[in-house]
Order: structure tokens, then sequence, then C-alpha cells
């Protein structure tokens, strides 16, 4: 992931711009947060949600990018944080470690996205949750997104949520989906009761 190693000093300037921050504050407002659970954020980038996130909860981010994860560790300041550089298809965390697994607007840059979900289902507690910010295929935002990702080098593999839940299915979780704008969408996936 090249692409991040470069774009790491004025990530956050950016992602400002475009407004993620209100996209990441509705993301965790969907998502019920006890004071004991586990959270993962798989593609952490800069730790950006972090600054959502309650502070006693114990947190591992998770993201391919050394320079991204070194502006991680700033915002880290204190908490019970583990940075853990790996790619997503590969994760050196033991089966069900987390009560929650985020994967937040970074789904569409992995290159191995079923081993990508098969590992965020491994590491999820079985009453855990994984939750999944993404954007519509469909959309003519996410069209030309998808294009300058490609001119960059990045894969810009999006799914429909019908064709995330049917992975999740597969593993055991049943799947809620949230509008959270007109082209994006939060994927829930918990247990099967």
């Amino acid at each position: 992931m090249n692409f991040f190693q470069l774009v790491a000093p004025f990530y956050d300037a950016f992602m400002k711009l475009v407004g993620h921050s209100k996209t990441l504050k509705k993301a965790v407002r969907e998502t019920e947060i006890k004071e004991d659970d586990v959270i993962c954020d798989i593609g952490a980038g800069t730790g950006q949600l972090l600054d959502f996130l309650p502070e006693d909860n114990e947190l591992i981010l998770v993201d391919a990018s050394e320079k991204m994860l070194k502006k991680a560790e700033k915002r880290v300041r204190g908490r019970k944080a583990r940075l853990v550089q790996a790619q997503v298809q590969k994760l050196p965390l033991d089966d069900d470690c987390c009560d929650i697994v985020f994967c937040l607007d970074a789904l569409h840059h992995f290159t191995r996205t079923g081993a990508a979900l098969a590992e965020m289902n491994r590491i999820a507690k079985e009453s855990g949750q994984v939750i999944i910010l993404e954007f519509y295929p469909s959309n003519i935002k996410t069209k030309v997104m998808k294009r300058l990702e490609e001119l960059a080098g990045e894969p810009g593999c999006f799914y429909s949520p019908d064709k995330l839940a049917d992975f999740f299915y597969k593993y055991g979780r049943n799947t809620k989906i949230v509008d959270l704008s007109s082209w994006q969408y939060l994927l829930i996936a918990s247990h099967k009761e």
C-alpha cells in the first residue's frame, strides 16, 4: 500500500475536508459499545476513529502502512491501545479476541476481500459484531472515487450490501444495513440468535 505511505502526511486534512469525521461519528452511534469491549479498527489509518470511541476501552489498531500508524500513535495518548502493522488477510491476532471489529472506509482497498472478511469474522467473538462502512457501487460519487483510486494504484473493489451480507450469513451472522448517506452504508454483522 505505497499509496497510503505517500498520503499519510496530509490524510487527516483531506478527510476533514470531505466530512469523514461526521461519517465516523454516525458509525459509532450505531454501535452499542460496552465498557469492557475490546475494539479493533481494521485499516485504522491515522486513528481518526479514536476521536469518537470511549476512552477506557481496550483498542487494537491495524494498518498495513507504517507511516499511517505513526500518525495514529500520536492520537493514542495514554489509552489502552495496541498498534499492529499487518495485512488484513493474515492478522496476527487470536481467534475470538474482539467484541467489536470496525472496518470503516477501508474494505475497498483490500486486494483479497474474501480473505479479509474471513479474518475479521475470525477475530470477532461469537457474541461480537463486525461493522463495515462502505460505498454503494452504483452511486456516481462511488464510480468517480473508484476511478481516482484506480489511477492512484488502489484496487477500488466496491461491494453491494447484499453481497457482503451473503458472506457473513455463511459464517452464521445476521446483518443489518444502515444508510449513512446517499452513497455510504454501514453493514453490522452479528451472530444469529
